[in-house]
């Protein structure tokens, strides 16, 4: 059920680093990916390449983990509201807000895809993991989805 990962696609990796790049750099912090960060920067034009993350994967769930708490909390609603309120929204073009949007939507399930299917050897990541795997427990039972509880119930004791 749950898999060690030691490769994601180039174009998954872009998204999880440019969003956790995009984080350090507001908070004047040190970014610890560039050689992974390097390895999908290859000419190649296919975004389905897949990229060795074995050295880096639990550590990168783990830095990602604080992005993804933080951006899970806020409502589409207050992100719009953002956007009509500010006036460097106002000078971007549509397009821009709205690739952003798909962006955020991307990544916060991304996140949530790797960590429900993920295997981690990291005590910290395994935590989280299961606090997180709970937590959508009971968002499945609550909109009465009992067969993917089930699921993540398996799931959890493989954590």
């Amino acid at each position: 059920m749950l898999q060690k990962r030691t490769e994601l696609e180039k174009k998954e990796l872009i998204l999880l680093l440019s969003w956790l790049k995009g984080e350090v750099f507001i908070q004047n912090k040190k970014f610890n990916y560039d050689e992974l960060l390097q390895r999908c920067m290859i000419d190649d034009d296919d975004d389905d390449i897949p990229i060795n993350v074995s050295d880096y994967f639990d550590d990168l769930m783990l830095d990602l983990y604080s992005l993804y708490e933080k951006l899970s909390k806020i409502t589409k609603e207050q992100i719009e509201e953002k956007i009509v309120n500010n006036t460097m929204f106002k000078i971007l073009p549509k397009k821009w807000i709205e690739e952003s949007m798909r962006s955020y939507q991307s990544f916060l399930h991304l996140y949530e895809e790797l960590m429900m299917s993920s295997k981690f050897e990291y005590p910290q990541i395994r935590k989280i993991q299961k606090n997180l795997m709970n937590d959508f427990i009971t968002r499945y039972i609550a909109s009465e989805e009992y067969e993917k509880c089930i699921d993540l119930k398996e799931k959890i004791k493989e954590v």
